[in-house]
């Protein structure tokens, strides 16, 4: 007993040196790495903590071992978050901080020109300009790094509100984020167990089932089933596949607590791969094959009996709530370029085009999608606020341009929707995307909205929705254990503004059939049925 208190005592020590040397790093790739080396001292901590919690039966090691998990994943998302609040309430003077984010936007376009030239096949790369590109990227960043650095020394605040590490305890969080009818159930992937922390209004369980290699299989058999391409039979969607295989993850993820959930709404904090699993699409029966029948519409999804949402964590969660910030004055703020001319082919890098998209690259079905959303937000307010109101603002065709999303505008929404192309580069992930409207070949912008742009987008939203084709819903949210994912527009959204909740609607066979219009953050719900 004596050895099982101290090796939790010496794991929560270590928890703070890892955070030290978290913030002696300035390279963004080493705080990455010491967070994926971190993985198995995590896992180690959890068990010793629940082993403790066995010998005593004493809550608060449950708790602990709760801890352990949520530290796991704050990481780097949140210390971007804590920044951006950082320079905004440090008192750091207003020519500061706009040198700051020119220095932002400029390492941005460098990133993204390197990333396109290397991009090219070898025989065609310009060595000149890659040398170019890599010693303004050098010269730049050192820039950056004193420039954060004078931040850190001449003003306190600023450091304090930066580099804060509190996790929040069972207690908040159930008295802050969850009433009689919420849960939160948090996800730990050990290397040979997986966590599953259930926290109600009133209990904390903590329930331990053995996994394997088989885990990963099976989201890669949920992703391939589900599929990206009815035009490439390897991507193409498989009911058979699916169907098997969104209730054997079921199985794993769910029925070991189901008997715990007496709750209508489900907060879930993925941890690992299951960050590329969409709860809602999990199918709570076996689904009988022989039939012949393959109706997606009759399938019993795990989103008929729960509404759910997600969180990277749930201290993250928590603070994002109870941020204090000024609300955007007005409600929905909507995009689609609908490209009812096409899109050049070589332009989009590839992109493959579903079956539900024309094949020129025109989206037709966008403009109903936002004025739908537009009607449905429309439908609460009273005649002349309909006429002749600003609460909701549509941008169509060559009005959805680069240079608008990129104006102070987008700071007035509490909603923003997005119905485009997205392409998302597993490759190189600076290079993933959002397709605006094309531009004048004059414009200073390409019509082509890249992730490190996304970062530089000045939000105030309470939710962000991407419609568009290789959302986060296809690539999942990679490396999310570490607090940072490299390759999701979405979760660039996020790290931008704390407030923002992202919400995935993919067009190709998702349809969203409810959005409640919510007050708060925390009663925002997108809702997606399969389509048949």
């Amino acid at each position: 007993m004596r050895d099982l208190e101290e090796a939790v005592s010496t794991h929560l020590l270590a928890t703070q040196l890892i955070d030290k040397i978290q913030r002696s790093y300035k390279a963004e790739g080493s705080k990455l790495l010491l967070a994926e080396n971190s993985t198995e001292f995590y896992d180690h901590a959890i068990q010793t903590a629940l082993r403790l919690y066995h010998a005593t039966g004493q809550d608060q090691h449950q708790q602990t071992a709760f801890r352990f998990a949520e530290k796991s994943k704050v990481g780097i998302l949140r210390q971007a978050l804590h920044e951006t609040q950082a320079r905004r309430f440090a008192g750091i003077p207003d020519s500061l901080l706009q040198r700051e984010r020119q220095l932002r936007i400029d390492l941005a376009g460098y990133e993204t020109s390197l990333a396109r030239e290397r991009e090219q096949p070898l025989a065609d790369q310009d060595s000149t300009r890659i040398a170019t590109f890599q010693n303004k990227l050098f010269d730049l960043g050192q820039e950056y790094q004193t420039l954060i650095q004078q931040f850190e020394q001449d003003y306190p605040d600023y450091y304090r509100l930066k580099y804060q590490t509190r996790i929040a305890s069972t207690d908040e969080l159930q008295q802050h984020l969850l009433d009689e009818e919420t849960a939160l159930i948090e996800y730990f992937v050990g290397a040979d167990s997986l966590f599953i922390f259930t926290l109600t209004h009133d209990d904390l369980h903590v329930t331990s089932v053995a996994i394997d290699s088989s885990l990963g299989q099976q989201v890669a058999q949920l992703r391939k089933g589900i599929g990206s391409d009815p035009n490439d039979l390897e991507r193409a969607p498989n009911y058979e596949r699916y169907v098997e295989s969104a209730y054997r993850l079921y199985q794993t993820l769910m029925a070991p607590i189901r008997d715990q959930l007496r709750v209508q709404h489900l907060i879930i904090v993925p941890d690992g791969v299951l960050n590329a699993v969409p709860f809602a699409a999990l199918l709570t029966r076996e689904v009988n094959q022989q039939s012949g029948l393959k109706d997606y519409r009759t399938l019993p999804y795990l989103v008929q009996d729960y509404s759910i949402r997600y969180a990277y964590s749930a201290t993250l969660l928590l603070e994002t709530l109870e941020r204090e910030r000024e609300a955007a004055p007005r409600d929905l703020l909507a995009f689609a370029p609908v490209f009812p001319n096409g899109v050049a082919l070589d332009s989009l890098l590839d992109v493959r085009w579903s079956s539900t998209r024309t094949g020129n690259g025109a989206l037709p079905a966008t403009k109903d999608e936002v004025y739908a959303i537009r009607d449905l937000f429309q439908s609460r307010y009273g005649f002349f606020e309909r006429l002749f109101g600003k609460r909701t603002r549509v941008y169509l065709e060559e009005q959805a341009s680069e240079a608008r999303i990129k104006t102070p505008e987008m700071e007035q929404y509490r909603f923003i929707h997005l119905a485009t192309h997205g392409l998302a580069n597993k490759a190189t992930p600076e290079l993933s995307h959002l397709r605006l409207a094309e531009e004048d070949t004059t414009a200073a912008e390409d019509g082509i909205l890249y992730l490190s742009e996304v970062y530089n987008l000045r939000l105030n939203a309470e939710l962000v929705v991407l419609s568009a084709c290789q959302t986060p819903f296809k690539l999942g949210r990679p490396n999310m254990r570490s607090g940072r994912s490299s390759c999701c527009a979405s979760t660039a959204l996020t790290v931008n503004n704390s407030a923002a909740e992202v919400t995935i609607a993919p067009i190709n066979r998702f349809r969203m059939y409810q959005l409640r219009v919510p007050n708060t953050v925390a009663e925002s719900a997108v809702r997606m049925v399969v389509e048949a």
